[in-house]
């Protein structure tokens, strides 16, 4: 930044034309099959934590470009340094250990769902033996260990939520593990019923923009934006435009 600085300070001097700095540049990842948080809509990134990411690059001046993927793949490549940042990332001690996140903005509460007519599954340990599609360092797998049971249930990982929800419409899967918003709404558009297992309640996770840990400077930008736009409202309005019969934006606990 200071050799750019400098440049047109010197223009100044000199009386040189001058023309402003190209915005900075800000490549980030985001899950493509993920709605109502990320998704591609006809191969164009959409979802709240996509619009949310859009307004803090814009008020922290930088110029965003967005690569959907397989969501393991992204954090995989964040991990190797090919993304500044990735959008609505949940916050683990596993994730941790890689990346620095902003202030959460909001908490996803996920469950595990069956389909509607299947009478053999009503609580977790119904699932025992199972093949169970769910995510790496999820919620749920802490709550097996928890229970003593991680063992004896197969958690098969995915690359979206929606392959998992047409694994468990096609029978491939005893259940899938999933934010509820995110459930129903892939539920609807394949046309099939599902429930709850039991409302088991797994704990919320805080959800955040992540960078690779170190990167300090621009997490703290990323943070200070996003600030403004919390302080603002303009969070929970974009929330309600994404998911309108969603209800209030969970909130951070």
């Amino acid at each position: 930044m200071l050799p750019r600085v400098t440049g047109f300070v010197l223009a100044l001097c000199l009386g040189l034309p001058t023309q402003a700095a190209a915005a900075e540049k800000l490549r980030c990842g985001m899950a493509e099959g993920f709605p109502p948080f990320q998704s591609l809509q006809q191969g164009v990134p959409a979802g709240f934590d996509v619009v949310v990411l859009q307004q803090v690059a814009q008020k922290a001046q930088f110029e965003l470009e967005l690569v959907a993927g397989h969501w393991d793949d992204i954090v995989a490549r964040a991990r190797l340094g090919q993304f500044d940042c990735v959008a609505g990332m949940e916050i683990t001690p596993a994730r941790q250990a890689w990346f620095e996140f902003s202030r959460p903005y909001y908490q996803r509460h996920g469950d595990v769902f069956v389909l509607q007519q299947s009478g053999r599954y009503r609580e977790l340990g119904d699932l025992v033996g199972a093949i169970v599609a769910g995510d790496r360092d999820s919620v749920l797998e802490r709550e097996l260990s928890a229970r003593g049971i991680k063992k004896s249930i197969r958690v098969q990982e995915t690359p979206s939520k929606e392959v998992s929800m047409r694994m468990l419409r096609d029978g491939e899967v005893a259940a899938v593990v999933m934010p509820d918003a995110v459930a129903y709404r892939l539920a609807a558009e394949l046309g099939i019923a599902i429930r709850p297992l039991q409302r088991i309640s797994l704990p919320g996770a805080p959800v955040a923009l992540a960078v690779r840990r170190g990167n300090t400077g621009l997490l703290h930008r990323l943070d200070a934006s996003l600030a403004g736009l919390l302080a603002g409202g303009q969070i929970g309005a974009d929330w309600h435009k994404a998911c309108p019969a969603c209800g209030a934006l969970p909130a951070v606990r």
